[in-house]
């Protein structure tokens, strides 16, 4: 066989067996979700969607994108923050629960403040038995070093929670106890089966109360 039969031969079976063979067809590659940085990401890797949809869930919804964003609000990481979105309403009531929080977060931080540098004492925060939203990886450009001397620090701790004791002493005593409750996390339930209870509209009634304390206080 002259070399020109064996190249015709080997020719044939190659086009013999590419005729034999079916080859899968390529998966087509699918558009991936973007960041707003424009990195790729997964809804499904999201840190943030297993928090949210656990407070889905204790809130009574289905753990769906609609429902996640509106759990993603700071107040609802605890009892008194679903009381508020459940029963705060009206055409400003995003602005009304933003005042609320705000309230309950700056008397919350001057307790825990002064209770940790005078009195050396820790507490459970309120909503520390629901999970958190774990944070972006952020440069946070406000955050500044406190250069206070320890002494200043431990006196103004005094003076920011004794001002907060002055606004108290305006409510009715269930009142301040109930806040109390929800600051510390403890005593009654304020939500139970996906709605507040009588605790929970108390505590939002001296929530309330307080906040117009500290507005006409400050006024």
């Amino acid at each position: 066989m002259s070399k020109t039969d064996r190249m015709k031969k080997r020719e044939r079976a190659k086009a013999d067996w590419q005729a034999s063979v079916k080859l899968a067809p390529a998966p087509k590659r699918t558009q991936q979700p973007r960041s707003r940085e424009g990195r790729f990401s997964r809804e499904s890797d999201d840190p943030q969607r297993g928090a949210l949809n656990a407070r889905c869930i204790r809130f009574g919804l289905d753990p769906v994108a609609r429902n996640r964003e509106i759990v993603a609000s700071p107040w609802m990481c605890c009892d008194l923050g679903f009381v508020m979105e459940a029963r705060v309403s009206g055409r400003d009531h995003m602005q009304q629960k933003a005042r609320l929080w705000d309230v309950f977060s700056r008397w919350t931080r001057a307790e825990a403040t002064y209770r940790a540098r005078y009195l050396g004492q820790g507490e459970q925060p309120a909503g520390a038995a629901l999970q958190t939203i774990p944070d972006r990886m952020e440069t946070d450009q406000s955050a500044t070093v406190d250069i206070r001397a320890p002494e200043e620090r431990d006196r103004d701790a005094v003076t920011g929670w004794m001002r907060w004791q002055g606004f108290l002493g305006h409510l009715p005593r269930d009142g301040s106890a109930i806040l109390h409750n929800a600051r510390r996390d403890d005593g009654p339930a304020l939500w139970r089966d996906g709605a507040p209870t009588s605790a929970g509209l108390v505590a939002l009634a001296a929530l309330r109360d307080l906040a117009d304390v500290t507005e006409r206080q400050r006024a």
